[in-house]
């Protein structure tokens, strides 16, 4: 009768045990699945898979602050930014940020010039890594990028852009091409449409105005 007794307990004692070995292992188990989670949404998206849109590019929009250290934290690590003048003729110098991976340039930023609370409102996008919307990446032809119909508003590159074309995306209102020939056009002056398009894609740039 004792040794029956003693089993019974034996056998409640294990099965306590293991009910809380049980219920310890999903507690381990949600808390790894909810770390996961956070930590998958606070890690920044590879460069790669960012597509430039109306609203902006990636976690980049028109309310951004333009300050590295925020920056920073939306963008993928290994990324440098490198403040630089712009100076053209008839304005004054203002200030862009160049984010660079390695020796790669990979876009420039703008901000609304706001001294207090300055926010993004441009970006310049230099890399094939990045496209926007309709798969327009770096590099393309002029040509590929309509479709018949499309009548994009195009007008002469100045300053720093002189001899390049730029030219609306289609059907965008906040979407701006970039296109280069091998033959720079003359200062404020158009080519021919049947050059440039033959041109190519030298930079998709977002305006948030």
């Amino acid at each position: 009768m004792a040794t029956t007794v003693r089993n019974e307990n034996l056998t409640d004692v294990l099965g306590d045990i293991l009910l809380k070995r049980f219920t310890w292992c999903l507690v381990l188990m949600a808390a790894g699945a909810s770390w996961a989670a956070s930590a998958s949404a606070a890690t920044p998206a590879r460069i790669d898979s960012y597509v430039v849109r109306e609203t902006g590019l990636g976690p980049l929009n028109d309310k951004t602050p333009f300050e590295t250290k925020t920056l920073e934290a939306l963008l993928p690590a290994g990324l440098t930014f490198r403040p630089e003048k712009v100076t053209l003729e008839g304005a004054a110098p203002y200030t862009v940020l160049r984010v660079w991976r390695g020796e790669e340039l990979l876009m420039e930023l703008e901000s609304n010039g706001d001294r207090k609370n300055p926010h993004v409102t441009g970006i310049t996008v230099f890399t094939r890594r990045i496209a926007d919307a309709k798969d327009a990446r770096v590099g393309a032809r002029m040509k590929s990028l309509y479709r018949y119909g499309d009548r994009p508003d195009c007008i002469p590159g100045a300053g720093r852009y002189v001899g390049r074309i730029f030219c609306t995306a289609a059907k965008s209102d906040h979407i701006i091409y970039i296109f280069a020939g091998k033959r720079p056009a003359k200062a404020g002056e158009m080519p021919p449409p049947a050059e440039y398009a033959m041109w190519r894609l030298t930079a998709i740039m977002w305006s948030a105005r």
